[in-house]
């Protein structure tokens, strides 16, 4: 689940340049999990009702823990993650480094 995410975030799998291999790398580990479900259902191990509601706790947290630390990475790497626009990052000058003074403001009191 969480790789998943990641995987897609991180490879731009719909960005729309049509690379379908991002895609199926991204899916990969998804494969694996559902490879471990099936074959509990096929050894009797659970019930496909189990099974399914498994699948979709373990996405539904995936989800929501990839969202919580996206809004971290976003602070990090703001043009990989896109950060959103009411956040407070602090802008970059062109060599990518903070700047240590907002547009606008001084750094001598006045």
């Amino acid at each position: 689940g969480y790789l998943t995410w990641f995987l897609l975030d991180w490879l731009q799998a719909f960005d729309g340049s049509g690379h379908p291999w991002r895609l199926i790398v991204a899916v990969l580990p998804s494969f694996g999990a559902l490879a471990v479900g099936i074959t509990r259902y096929v050894d009797y191990w659970h019930h496909p009702t189990d099974i399914a509601a498994g699948l979709l706790l373990g996405w539904a947290i995936s989800w929501v823990c990839y969202r919580q630390q996206r809004s971290r990475l976003a602070e990090v790497d703001p043009v990989m993650y896109g950060a959103p626009a009411s956040s407070s990052i602090r802008r970059l000058n062109e060599d990518g480094l903070p700047l240590l003074q907002q547009p606008g403001s001084s750094l001598l009191p006045m």
